[in-house]
């Protein structure tokens, strides 16, 4: 979950805050396999995969020309 004092994350009954890579500029949703899919900002797609605070970071950066 992302809010005004950052990127957080809801997991065992406690909030954590933590330093993903998601702002207020990105929209995220979460794939039926967990994944976590943040787009927007710069354009670019973020892939999280692994659970709660345990993600590896993507960047899908689309190169049109």
């Amino acid at each position: 979950m992302t809010g005004p004092a950052g990127a957080g994350a809801v997991g065992g009954g406690r909030y954590t805050e933590l330093p993903w890579p998601i702002g207020p500029d990105r929209s995220l949703s979460v794939l039926t396999d967990g994944t976590l899919v943040a787009v927007g900002g710069d354009g670019g797609i973020l892939l999280g995969v692994g659970w709660v605070a345990e993600r590896r970071w993507t960047k899908i950066i689309l190169d049109t020309s």
